[in-house]
């Protein structure tokens, strides 16, 4: 049985979107997205299953399971179809959306993301070490992990301290259980789509952060390679953490993107 998953929408009006939040992260991550996108869209968000307010699974569970998951809430909101957004282990899951029900697919954006490989889910030695700090109960620990982990240190360098901290609450106010984030880290390590991906009609916008130290660049390269109606987006001085770092660019590609698909759109 689906364990119930705790979804929200913002905004009332406007084509719908669907975001899809990474590794170990709840819905409201997407807080740099939520304050610009519902002004033009209906967009939701939700907890994956084992996390905030959503119920856990017994069971481990894959990839597909995610997606299966991500479909149920497009049908409690009573959505045929959605431009679906995934940041990291969540653009995987938007690949298994797209590849399981490519009907409800208005258009596909995979962020920071990879599609899969026996190697492709393990970090370089900044990323791991940036993942195993931000593990952490210590609170500054956790906090230096995060940073590490999501953003270059020449543009931390740039930032005020207090406002930079605060922008992490979202991320350092909840820690994931533990037999979740086990279960999530599973499921990355055993994602293989990237052979299947051929098969992805959808307009698609890779976004690639070139100083990504958790997902390497080149993963977004392979996607754009193999996705046949495809754009690439470089944004050179991003981290892993670019929906906030570069929010403002991020959100008008998503918005151009949205637009552009409308217009093609014949679900």
């Amino acid at each position: 049985m689906r364990p119930k998953i705790s979804w929200t929408q913002h905004g009332e009006t406007g084509p719908p979107v669907l975001l899809v939040m990474g590794f170990t992260m709840r819905g409201r991550v997407w807080r740099p997205q939520i304050q610009t996108l519902p002004k033009h869209h209906r967009v939701i968000t939700f907890d994956h299953r084992g996390l905030g307010d959503s119920e856990g699974s017994d069971d481990w569970f894959t990839m597909a399971d995610m997606a299966g998951d991500a479909l149920g809430v497009l049908d409690e909101a009573g959505w045929p179809s959605a431009h679906v957004v995934g940041v990291s282990m969540g653009g995987m899951i938007a690949q298994e959306i797209a590849l399981r029900a490519p009907e409800r697919i208005r258009s596909l954006a995979l962020i920071a993301t990879h599609g899969g490989g026996r190697t492709a889910w393990i970090p370089g030695f900044a990323g791991l070490r940036g993942l195993l700090s931000a593990a952490s109960a210590d609170p500054q620990k956790r906090a230096r992990g995060l940073q590490r982990m999501l953003y270059p240190e020449e543009w931390v360098r740039t930032q005020d301290p207090n406002s930079f901290l605060s922008s992490l609450e979202d991320r350092l106010s909840y820690r994931a259980p533990g037999r979740t984030t086990l279960r999530q880290l599973r499921a990355v390590a055993r994602h293989r789509a990237l052979n299947r991906l051929g098969a992805i009609s959808a307009k698609t916008l890779v976004i690639l952060p070139e100083k990504d130290v958790l997902i390497d660049p080149r993963n977004s390269e392979r996607l754009a390679e193999v996705l046949p109606n495809c754009e690439l987006v470089r944004f050179p001085q991003a981290g892993h953490g670019i929906i906030h770092q570069e929010a403002p660019a991020l959100n008008a590609q998503l918005l151009a993107h949205f637009e552009e698909c409308e217009s093609t759109f014949t679900g």
